[in-house]
């Protein structure tokens, strides 16, 4: 996001130095992650939820007169860019809507509260995986996946690869809670995941997997971890 802010001169010159860009990734405390320029504090790239957008934002440049930032943009999902943005396309919710049913995740860009536009991301299955989905259910293995991806997304990547049941904008906690549910019902419970937000959740359940090219606090709270990060290989 910071080196295509820079090609499209959003980034001041002289403070585009993409090698020293710092990266704080997300965690569940502070509910946001962020990318900023070690050499300019006053240029920060947040992301997080409509509260934390509202409180952080990019500066690109200051006005010592007025105090106030000249140009104001930031990025983050469509709906909380929506609530707090002055104006969006009249065929905003059309193009998320769409993109969603694709199985896609949009990210807005809003400048001075004005919507720039939309980058559509999509995750790649990996090779096999379906197949090992359907191995682990003839096996009697319950599955289910648990997302913090908007509702259309969530369905359209059960859907792909044969998902007995989804859950989707889940924060850490309702992952965490659906791990106790299913131990409490007296079933064992296997986890995978790679980011922070799966933490407390592999740390709960009976057999935690992360990936290797996860986050730090996956693979501590993991019981083992992946080293190919290929999650189709799990029962092998």
């Amino acid at each position: 996001m910071v080196e295509l802010a820079y090609k499209e001169g959003l980034v001041p010159h002289e403070f585009a130095v993409i090698g020293r860009v710092k990266f704080e990734e997300f965690s569940a405390s502070t509910r946001r992650s962020e990318a900023s320029l070690e050499e300019a504090s006053d240029f920060i790239l947040p992301k997080g939820g409509r509260d934390i957008l509202q409180r952080k934002r990019i500066r690109r440049k200051y006005d010592p007169e007025s105090k106030e930032d000249v140009i104001d943009i930031i990025k983050g999902a469509p709906d909380a860019i929506k609530l707090i943005a002055k104006s969006v396309p009249l065929n905003y919710d059309t193009i998320v809507d769409e993109a969603a049913k694709n199985g896609d995740t949009i990210m807005t860009i809003a400048e001075g509260g004005e919507v720039l536009g939309l980058i559509r991301l999509r995750d790649e299955v990996k090779p096999g995986v379906k197949s090992r989905i359907s191995a682990v259910k003839n096996m009697g293995i319950k599955t289910v996946m648990i997302t913090g991806d908007q509702e259309a997304t969530a369905s359209s990547i059960s859907r792909e690869v044969g998902i007995d049941e989804y859950v989707s904008r889940a924060k850490p906690e309702a992952k965490y809670d659906l791990v106790k549910k299913e131990q409490a019902q007296g079933r064992i419970v296997a986890m995978i995941g790679d980011g922070t937000n799966d933490a407390p959740a592999l740390a709960a359940s009976d057999v935690g997997i992360a990936m290797a090219s996860g986050t730090e606090p996956a693979k501590e709270a993991a019981n083992m971890v992946d080293m190919e990060s290929n999650p189709a290989k799990v029962i092998d």
